[in-house]
């Protein structure tokens, strides 16, 4: 009878998860699609056509899957040409406290912390696995490792990771250990590790884990993944390999069609094989040009890309995160004579929450309590928190010595700083080289916005506080 009713308080729980989720993101993708179609205009300058932008968010669903499974296959190719690496099937999974309920028992798990949400549980999955490809070394120096991951839900909705990592078959043992660290000092959950025999069969192998979620069939399959994965900011897949620009992929794709029709064939294969690819990058702070070329003398099409880099640097938030963790308000003081207020106000708070938490508890026992040694007990642990508190209180400035956060950022910053990059694309041309005729012109079209810059402003701002509602 208990564990029926289990059942039916986690059966309730997902299918109102689920219907959040899908409601959640219903409203993104309506909003989306209205914006794109009532406020964008898209006007041919050689002969001023215009059209407007439709949103089919089940065939960029479909892409991206595809994109992921071309990319899995082409790795997967070059890594089994080179006859030096064998692929192993890696899962990670997060620890206890971030799982609202057992699926074992389908009990509410009493391990679990409210403020481990599922955007904290990935964001602590992608640093594992940073540790796993960033940080494994072999006598001292970094062994390049290629993978291909993705992140879907368990069944009570937290994130879980699958890979396939190849790795030189000499050093697998090593890499297995340096796993097996990075899930003890980020305090993981399970971990799987399976060899996989046959080298040639690692996309169809992680594809038999991931596909249900991440490559869903129907409307209802889609809106909850797509719930679930924007809700909480969550990047699905990821490669350390790529053959061609995916932004390159995907305008040539959609003008030539080169993948209609397809059945076995590659499509970014296939595109390559076609299309003579050049692609000039100019950074905007050095002023320095790269060109990257994909060259193919039999090609039917040229495909000229300009495209300028934009370099900026900002506070990268997990840092961030992660340093203030670590540090207590000593430890602050030790490095630079200052405390940060953000921290030791928080440290200071949340003992003086704590004391007055428990002495609330002692209250209550002692109120409903018959027992005169309990009662008296209590009373007198009681006054050690009242004296406790008013300690604390009165030395506030043990627990607050410095001034700022932007002090806390600025003497940090080396640590804290992290740069990103952003490409803006000047011109993209597809020219048929038999006939020298250009198909495709970026310079020939002008998106105009039916809005002000601070209408549009407004408007995404009221999505991203609906976001946060929900």
């Amino acid at each position: 009878m208990k564990a029926q009713k289990n059942s039916k308080q986690l059966k309730n729980y997902l299918a109102n998860e689920k219907k959040d989720l899908i409601k959640f993101s219903k409203e993104k993708e309506t909003q989306i699609a209205f914006y794109k179609e009532n406020f964008i205009n898209v006007v041919n300058l050689s002969n001023y056509n215009s059209f407007s932008i439709k949103h089919d968010f089940l065939q960029d669903s479909k892409d991206n899957y595809l994109w992921f499974v071309y990319n899995c296959m082409l790795q997967q190719e070059e890594i089994a040409k080179d006859g030096e690496y064998v692929a192993i099937f890696l899962t990670l999974t997060l620890n206890s406290s971030f799982h609202k309920y057992s699926t074992h028992n389908n009990k509410i798990n009493k391990h679990y912390k409210k403020e481990n949400t599922i955007n904290k549980g990935y964001k602590l999955l992608n640093k594992s696995f940073r540790d796993v490809y960033k940080n494994f070394k072999v006598k001292r120096k970094h062994e390049k490792i290629f993978f291909s991951k993705a992140i879907e839900p368990h069944k009570n909705l937290t994130p879980h990771l699958h890979s396939v990592i190849y790795v030189r078959k000499e050093f697998v043992k090593l890499l297995i250990k340096h796993i097996k660290n990075v899930k003890k000092n980020n305090r993981l959950g399970r971990l799987d590790i399976e060899n996989i025999k046959d080298i040639n069969k690692t996309t169809s192998y992680i594809l038999k884990y991931i596909q249900k979620n991440t490559n869903p069939k129907n409307e209802e399959q889609y809106h909850f993944f797509n719930g679930w994965k924007k809700k909480n900011r969550i990047k699905v897949f990821t490669h350390s390999y790529s053959k061609m620009e995916r932004y390159v992929f995907k305008k040539v794709n959609t003008i030539l069609k080169l993948s209609s029709g397809l059945e076995e064939k590659n499509a970014i294969n296939e595109v390559l094989e076609q299309c003579n690819i050049r692609i000039t990058t100019k950074c905007e702070t050095t002023q320095k040009i790269k060109f990257k070329r994909h060259f193919n003398a039999n090609a039917n099409y040229d495909v000229i890309v300009n495209r300028t880099r934009t370099i900026s640097e900002k506070i990268d938030e997990q840092k961030l995160f992660n340093l203030m963790q670590k540090m207590n308000a000593k430890i602050v003081y030790k490095n630079f004579n200052k405390c940060v207020e953000f921290f030791s106000e928080t440290h200071f708070q949340n003992k003086l929450d704590k004391i007055n938490e428990e002495s609330e508890k002692l209250v209550n026992a002692i109120f409903e309590s018959d027992n005169y040694e309990y009662k008296k007990d209590a009373q007198i642990r009681l006054n050690y928190l009242h004296n406790l508190y008013s300690k604390i209180k009165n030395n506030k400035e043990k627990y607050r010595v410095g001034v700022r956060y932007s002090d806390f950022i600025k003497c940090f910053e080396s640590e804290l700083l992290t740069k990103t990059y952003s490409y803006t694309i000047n011109n993209f041309q597809i020219i048929d080289k038999d006939t020298n005729e250009i198909i495709y012109n970026k310079k020939d079209f002008k998106l105009f916005e039916n809005l002000t810059r601070k209408e549009s402003v407004e408007y995404w701002n009221n999505i991203e506080k609906m976001e946060e509602v929900a």
